[in-house]
């Protein structure tokens, strides 16, 4: 298929699993079955604008090639976001591409568990990550319970765990970024290691990247960081789900603080309540935030 990749999926005894294959872009197809088919559709979500545009996303789906220009509403949300969530991003971790980032990690988040007390999640974007810190908090002897994806428990079984569990610290990845529920104190600390950029070594990421670049356009400004932002958004989503829900995100990327981009990232965010601290500082000041100080 023209303007598409495929790559093969090998087994860990070395027989071939499976053929994939996605489309490098869909926006002529999508635009044509969506006139041509369709007639007329509504799309709607919390995260498909950027900075109160569409522009990405009429990119994306071919609205350009449509013969009549798309009506497009952004409704702000009723949420008190500034006043009930509080963004905290943590500089003094140092590179979240390192191998030894996953110890300091792990010490913050032990240390938010004894010292907050509160239902925590931490989102992380590889599973080597997420298994490095649930074995250091293993070794830290962390006395709250904690849930870590891929052990086996689907995400269900492990949402249902930490609701029981006051206190309790749950590590997910990939399914829990999106599409998980959890009101009032079921959560009430966010925590995201690093950006979620796509990883630029998978099949689909490596050929849209190199297909931007034959247009001559930023594969960066077009692709990884949008899709950080809309990931960041989303994960950002799981912890404010009803009006009076309060809570904090804590951000141990220092890469916010230091690169260009880190700005566009923050004003993605649903808070504009953003601090900057230091990894010292940062157990102290979630506590202090939950006791109205």
């Amino acid at each position: 298929m023209e303007d598409s990749v495929f790559w093969l999926d090998w087994g860990p005894d070395g027989a071939l699993r499976e053929m994939c294959g996605s489309p490098l872009a869909v926006d002529r197809p999508f635009a044509d079955y969506l006139e041509g088919v369709l007639g007329s559709a509504v799309f709607t979500s919390a995260t498909l604008s950027q900075n109160g545009s569409f522009a990405l996303l009429r990119d994306r789906l071919g609205m350009r090639f449509l013969a009549s220009k798309p009506r497009e509403l952004v409704i702000p949300s009723p949420f008190p976001f500034d006043e009930n969530c509080l963004v905290l991003v943590v500089s003094g971790l140092g590179d979240p591409n390192h191998d030894g980032f996953a110890a300091p990690v792990a010490e913050l988040v032990a240390g938010l568990a004894a010292g907050v007390g509160r239902r925590t999640m931490v989102l992380f974007t590889s599973y080597r990550l997420c298994r490095s810190v649930a074995e250091a908090l293993a070794r830290n002897g962390v006395e709250r319970p904690v849930l870590v994806q891929g052990a086996g428990e689907s995400r269900e079984a492990l949402s249902g765990k930490l609701r029981k569990h006051e206190g309790g610290v749950l590590l997910g990845v990939a399914s829990f970024w999106e599409g998980v529920d959890f009101p009032g104190e079921e959560l009430e600390v966010l925590v995201i290691p690093k950006i979620p950029f796509p990883v630029p070594a998978e099949p689909i990421v490596e050929a849209r990247s190199q297909r931007f670049s034959s247009l001559g356009e930023d594969p960066f400004e077009k692709l990884f960081l949008p899709e950080a932002i809309l990931r960041m958004r989303q994960g950002s989503g799981r912890l404010i789900r009803r009006m009076n829900d309060r809570g904090v995100i804590v951000i141990l990327d220092s890469r916010l603080g230091t690169r260009p981009y880190g700005g566009t990232i923050l004003s993605s965010l649903p808070s504009r309540n953003i601090e900057h601290v230091t990894v010292e500082e940062c157990v102290g000041r979630v506590a202090r935030w939950f006791a109205g100080t």
